[in-house]
């Protein structure tokens, strides 16, 4: 038996799925390594437990993505179905991208700084790009301003909000396991 489809476009294999997860863990990986050099500062000598700070990191950096992914389907449903692929894709590069920097941060601890900020410079650039492809796709359907604001808020300011209440509960619940 042959299954029907609408386009032959339509699905993703099982190996696109698969290589978006993998580069979607890396995304999260690179995102969280370079928030923990970004909000602890850790020196070399500093050797208190570094994994369970990284993994909230990294987890935290998954969580914005889901949340934001989360409110990307719901406006995508309701005006453009061009959302969730643009989000997807712009996230499955910027790892590509910061993962250099982030390797620097590992291996070569001096430079850390400077690859701090190169991985702030790439992810603001990914972040103009999506609002960017947002504006785009919102221009050519007619809509009023009122939707780039509403896109605006609901995409980009957000979720920063949630993160930032979350962030001192995660913080409690990792400062916990520790001791």
């Amino acid at each position: 038996k042959t299954k029907r489809r609408n386009s032959i476009f339509d699905d993703t294999t099982i190996n696109e799925t698969q290589m978006r997860i993998a580069l979607l863990s890396l995304t999260f990986f690179t995102e969280g390594l370079a928030l923990y050099h970004g909000l602890l500062q850790p020196t070399v000598y500093t050797q208190t437990a570094v994994l369970p700070l990284l993994i909230a990191c990294t987890l935290l950096c998954c969580i914005y993505y889901l949340l934001q992914r989360g409110i990307y389907a719901v406006l995508g449903y309701t005006f453009a179905a061009l959302f969730n692929e643009s989000f997807v894709s712009v996230h499955l590069i910027i790892g590509l991208f910061l993962t250099p920097a982030a390797l620097t941060m590992i291996f070569i601890p001096e430079y850390t700084y400077e690859a701090l900020w190169a991985c702030i410079l790439l992810y603001a650039t990914a972040r103009v790009i999506i609002v960017i492809m947002g504006i785009r796709i919102f221009l050519p359907l007619n809509f009023e301003i009122l939707y780039i604001i509403l896109y605006l808020c609901a995409l980009e300011i957000a979720p920063l909000l949630v993160i930032n209440k979350a962030i001192p509960l995660i913080h409690q619940f990792v400062e916990l396991n520790l001791l």
